[in-house]
């Protein structure tokens, strides 16, 4: 079916065929046609919410779902269920065309983009038109205070964004849902940890933001982990007990890496970062924006441009993190950055300061892997790390070593030890090479000398094998029985919480000094004997 070009000027006049659509209302159109003329039905509401849920296949999540998964926080329904909703409630109706509500709703739709003075009508548009209304599916559970959880945040991702253009649509706002989050939103749900170690770093880093001139900040480091934990204990230090003026702003991170790919074969990484920008103008509170990985804007002529203006205009106030060389090759050398940035160098974390994140971490790694942690092996891992691992920075490096350590005893769990399972290959291989001898014994007479010899080794360990296996077994049953003996001991004594928790740590697997060794030794290629801190 062909859209009819004519201007619509009023609702009065609205042609629901008209070219007054934006290009991603445009393809949801195509789509539903398409679909519905493969299934013989008609265009209805549902099917067309059906494929607004669906579109955008270069993308993890369509404009419908990222405003769905957003209200899920304020909502029992789940994205999943919201489309199994939709899809259960897909008319099969025959006939061509668009059916009655299907219409009704475009012409509401249009009805909305007057009301908000836009040029087009978007997805936006097209949304609220059936939100809160009979065109609804009415089993989605509890529809109505969903539907006004969706339309919530709906507009507030417009925030008065006009679609004056086909490429305007509010959808691309999705991008903002996608590669932004909001800091204070997860401080205030305690999402976000304090910062350990840091009070220095922190107390610096809000002294800047206070500045009345240089008030934005760029952090320099090569760990990400360091800038990252220094951010979030600093804003969580700020909205508990900071400045009051500091403390009626949003924070709002930007992942310019993630944004970077996503937009390099759709619009351009100009156009994706230029709507950010606006939605952060049209904002009712001051927002600071923290931006990670600031070189992907300052090494684009056109973003670095328009990220000038805003910062030098006063309409943005930043924080910035990248390395020293990406600094030193994109902004050191560029004078607007130099006059209203303040540079931050970050030390890089010490040893005692890695083995208090460890000791802070300890519980997380032992919950996640079911073993029991050493304070020793904690100790072991922060020296290790800073004395022989150079390829990353602590803290990542040690939390590595903990973690694999940690790792390590499921494998142990999973096979068997390795002296037994060597014993068994080579078990393997004598079995083999027996079956090969034999067919040369009628051919070959030294294949019989041959087969004697391996025949006596075989025999030999299989013997072996049989008395590791022995061992190992024996061991894992007397650790059973001494967990069982220390359990009914203190059964007998009533205290029940007591004795399920000593049977479970005695039972628990320990992670000592020793897989930390193991580990560094086989990444370095030398005994583990040799390793000194």
């Amino acid at each position: 079916m062909a859209m009819a070009k004519m201007t619509v000027s009023s609702h009065s006049d609205f042609d629901p065929f008209g070219n007054i659509y934006t290009n991603d209302v445009l393809d949801i159109l195509k789509a539903s046609q398409h679909r519905a003329k493969k299934r013989k039905s008609e265009v209805t509401v549902e099917l067309l919410l059906t494929v607004m849920f669906k579109t955008n296949a270069w993308d993890s999540s369509s404009y419908l779902r990222k405003l769905v998964e957003r209200s899920s926080s304020r909502h029992e329904c789940t994205d999943l269920s919201f489309y199994n909703g939709l899809k259960a409630h897909e008319k099969l109706q025959r006939g061509p065309g668009y059916s009655r509500d299907a219409l009704i709703a475009l012409r509401k739709a249009n009805g909305i983009r007057i009301e908000y003075g836009d040029s087009y009508i978007g997805m936006f548009h097209l949304l609220l038109s059936v939100l809160g209304t009979h065109l609804w599916p009415k089993d989605t559970k509890g529809n109505e205070s969903y539907a006004k959880a969706v339309k919530s945040v709906a507009v507030s991702m417009k925030n008065g964004h006009k679609i004056s253009s086909r490429t305007a649509d509010c959808s691309s706002y999705g991008y903002i849902v996608k590669h932004c989050e909001d800091l204070t939103e997860q401080i205030r749900q305690g999402e976000v940890k304090p910062a350990l170690a840091r009070e220095d770093d922190i107390r610096r880093f809000v002294g800047v933001l206070c500045k009345r001139a240089r008030s934005s900040i760029v952090l320099v480091n090569g760990c990400s982990f360091s800038k990252l934990s220094l951010v979030h204990g600093a804003v969580k230090r700020i909205i508990e007990c900071g400045p009051p003026h500091l403390q009626d702003c949003k924070f709002i991170s930007l992942n310019a890496i993630s944004l970077e790919y996503h937009t390099r074969n759709l619009w351009g990484f100009e156009d994706g970062f230029n709507d950010v920008l606006d939605y952060l103008r049209r904002s009712e509170c001051k927002v600071i924006l923290f931006v990670e990985g600031v070189h992907c804007i300052t090494s684009n002529r056109a973003t670095a441009v328009s990220f000038r203006n805003a910062i030098a205009s006063g309409q943005l106030q930043c924080i910035c993190t990248t390395t020293p060389a990406e600094f030193h090759s994109e902004m050191d050398s560029d004078c607007i950055f130099e006059n209203y940035f303040q540079r931050v160098d970050i030390a890089d974390v010490t040893v005692s300061e890695t083995l208090t994140l460890l000791r802070h971490k300890r519980s997380f790694y032992e919950k996640s892997h079911s073993v029991r942690i050493l304070d020793s092996t904690l100790v072991a891992a922060a020296h290790l790390a800073a004395r022989y691992i150079s390829s990353s920075k602590m803290p990542l490096s040690a939390m590595d070593l903990v973690d694999e350590a940690a790792a390590s005893f499921a494998i142990k769990q999973a096979f068997k030890p390795k002296d037994i399972a060597i014993l068994d290959e080579r078990l393997r291989m004598l079995e083999v090479e027996t079956e090969t001898l034999k067919k040369d014994i009628d051919v070959d007479y030294t294949s019989r000398e041959r087969l004697e010899t391996v025949r006596k080794q075989k025999t030999d360990l299989e013997s072996t094998l049989t008395a590791s296996r022995e061992e190992y077994y024996q061991d894992g049953d007397i650790r059973r029985s001494m967990a069982e003996n220390e359990f009914d001991s203190m059964f007998d004594t009533g205290c029940m919480e007591t004795a399920k928790v000593a049977k479970k740590t005695l039972v628990k697997r320990v992670v000592r000094p020793d897989a930390v060794f193991q580990i560094i030794s086989s990444m370095l290629g030398i005994s583990p004997d040799l390793l000194e801190f």
